[in-house]
């Protein structure tokens, strides 16, 4: 199946050809001009462009030309009246795959050869995409992925590498933050020395100072001897602050002083030790948000957001899931002597069409659990959490533009009857209400009808 763009200034040509191609398996999109078509094209795209050649405005000449120059494994198929054949030759030295005359064209015969031209799109966008993941792959392996957004991240990785900017990588917990710090250590002058990640949020916030910048003996009660920070640890090599937005405001002070002179000072000592290491941040927090909310200091974030990494979520690379799910079948298959594993048909399905609120790592243990569980090499659902498939509230879409408190709850009881699928009992015992109470806030809404929800006499307990 190819995704289709069918132009052309006549309508009963595009509803003729259009209905022929779909009849064929492909999905098909329509514009009336050149115009037209390159819009949709910038929006969408396509595997394969069917066009007349004669149309008002830009020519299809030119509409080839400006294509090909946009996506050069973008195939185009051109239409031409009857006696233009070589306005077809022409069109074919701009760059199209193959002309056709309206007069002689054969449904089965177009479907045919958008067929093959489809698989030749394929074929060199495959390519194409080879050779880039190629040239970024090198001091990467580690990383599993093709998703473009990812091949983008690694790109601006290798060129950053070789530096000493301060890099500040967002992203969803699960996304592997840790392993893109760990890619931009393992490709720097650096790679020889020591690599520290830090989880700010799980260091105890009375410890947080002591832990990351050390103390001399007599420092505080406990402290016997003296003791060297994490990033003493690190010098020479790179210290990764993760979850930078749980770190205390009098520690965000030292940070921000050792990022603008490399001195640390330990706690009860007043002579400053320099430390020649790397700083790398991570967060899956909104650090623009803490600012506004005192929380984090605007001087600080300037300073480590010199480069900016942002790590796409799971669920916006599905086309990842398959190899990265084969890897992790493979690497428990090994340590836990199970031989080769693999996924059923059945279980790889579900896994493209669940959502991964936890990201990679959510993967990586529920197939670490399913690799336990199965008696065979083959793993299936049944290996699978028993509610690992069942339909979740989306509360980050709930309130991604920070809805008023009466419209949360709107949101929140119209999603749960969704992923209900209008199961009333169960939308009232996961809302902790009664049918009634359902039933009157439906009608409030004005949806009351449509999902078939009548007002019942309430019991009296």
């Amino acid at each position: 199946m190819a995704n289709v763009l069918l132009v052309d200034d006549e309508q009963n040509v595009l509803l003729t050809y259009r209905a022929v191609l779909e009849r064929g398996g492909h999905r098909v999109s329509t514009a009336s001009t050149a115009e037209d078509a390159l819009a949709l094209f910038d929006n969408e795209g396509a595997d394969v462009i069917v066009t007349d050649m004669n149309m008002p405005g830009i020519s299809g000449i030119e509409l080839v030309k400006r294509i090909r120059q946009k996506s050069p494994e973008t195939e185009i198929i051109v239409m031409t009246g009857a006696g233009s054949e070589r306005t077809g030759i022409q069109a074919m030295q701009a760059g199209a795959y193959d002309y056709l005359r309206k007069a002689d064209i054969v449904p089965d015969e177009l479907i045919l050869l958008v067929e093959k031209a489809a698989e030749k799109s394929s074929l060199q966008t495959a390519i194409e995409l080879r050779t880039r993941i190629a040239g970024l792959r090198e001091g990467f392996e580690n990383i599993i992925g093709e998703d473009p957004e990812l091949l983008e991240v690694l790109g601006v990785v290798k060129k950053v590498a070789a530096t000493d900017s301060s890099v500040l990588i967002y992203g969803e917990s699960g996304t592997g933050k840790e392993l893109i710090a760990e890619a931009l250590h393992a490709n720097s002058p650096r790679k020889t020395k020591p690599f520290v990640p830090i989880n700010c949020g799980a260091l105890p916030k009375d410890l947080q100072e002591s832990e990351l910048f050390g103390y001399v003996k007599g420092a505080f009660t406990g402290a016997q001897t003296n003791k060297k920070g994490l990033f003493e640890e690190a010098n020479g090599g790179t210290i990764f602050l993760d979850e930078l937005g749980e770190m205390e405001l009098p520690l965000q002070v030292k940070l921000l002083r050792f990022l603008q002179d490399h001195k640390l000072f330990r706690i009860g000592d007043a002579k400053p030790i320099v430390v020649d290491v790397r700083v790398i941040c991570a967060t899956n927090k909104d650090l623009k948000k803490l600012i506004a909310e005192k929380r984090f200091r605007e001087d600080l974030y300037y300073r480590v957001n010199v480069i900016a990494l942002v790590l796409p979520p799971l669920r916006e690379r599905k086309g990842d899931i398959p190899r990265l799910a084969q890897f992790f079948c493979s690497v428990f298959a090994e340590r836990f002597g199970r031989g080769e594993c693999k996924l059923s048909d059945n279980a790889l399905e579900q896994l493209l069409n669940y959502d991964w609120p936890g990201n990679i790592r959510e993967l990586q243990n529920v197939l670490e659990r399913s690799v336990i569980l199965a008696d065979n090499p083959v793993i299936g659902t049944e290996h699978f959490p028993k509610d690992f498939n069942e339909p979740h509230v989306n509360l980050r879409e709930i309130l991604e533009d920070q809805p008023t408190l009466d419209e949360l709850e709107k949101r929140y009881i119209l999603d749960t009857l969704r992923v209900t699928k209008g199961n009333k009992v169960l939308t009232c015992e996961r809302l902790g209400i009664s049918n009634t109470t359902l039933w009157r806030k439906l009608k409030e809404y004005g949806v009351a009808q449509e999902a078939g929800i009548r007002e019942e006499t309430p019991m009296v307990v």
